[in-house]
């Protein structure tokens, strides 16, 4: 379901996890003042959370950002993908290689989304990753606070938006996984 696991010696084919993407469903609003980054961790040391993604965040902070970072965690399911609804940037992760199912519950709504996406899994997509919207960056907190120093603006994260749901749907939508 991701091209991370894609190994060579398999010879497969990736076959992208589906997900229901319902024009419908689009929730990305474009922040006004400050910008909420949503981020909800399984397990904090695997997804780099307190090496890479708060260093960055406070980093941006003292460099004047107007931002919070929403971490999500300790709750249903339901109210998971609720909160995510409302973010306007998602964090993945900065250690895996790959974004996973909590990544897309983001972007099914549209939410830009970042993640560190290994050049492995990129390779091992074979060109289905090239026009991908999702934020790559290297994983440490320089990296991560520089790419988020570029894209957290109003036009950029729209434009974004309209990336994400279009790719997402294009990629992992049900009529295209099914076919």
């Amino acid at each position: 379901l991701t091209p991370d696991l894609n190994y060579p010696c398999l010879n497969g084919v990736w076959i992208p996890a589906p997900i229901d993407v319902s024009q419908d469903e689009y929730s990305f609003t474009t922040p006004n003042s400050e910008i909420v980054i949503g981020h909800s961790p399984s397990d904090r040391l695997k997804k780099g959370t307190n090496s890479i993604l708060i260093p960055a965040v406070e980093t941006l902070k003292k460099n004047g950002f107007n931002i919070k970072l929403e971490i999500i965690e300790g709750v249903s399911h339901k109210e998971a993908v609720a909160r995510k609804r409302q973010v306007h940037l998602f964090w993945d992760q900065a250690r895996v290689g790959a974004y996973g199912n909590s990544a897309l519950e983001a972007m099914r709504f549209g939410i830009p989304t970042m993640c560190w996406i290994a050049p492995k899994t990129i390779e091992q997509a074979h060109g289905r990753l090239d026009d991908c919207p999702i934020v790559n960056f290297e994983p440490t907190p320089e990296s991560c606070a520089s790419v988020l120093e570029c894209i957290l603006n109003r036009e950029t994260l729209t434009n974004l938006s309209y990336e994400t749901i279009k790719w997402t749907k294009k990629t992992h939508g049900y009529e295209t996984v099914g076919k």
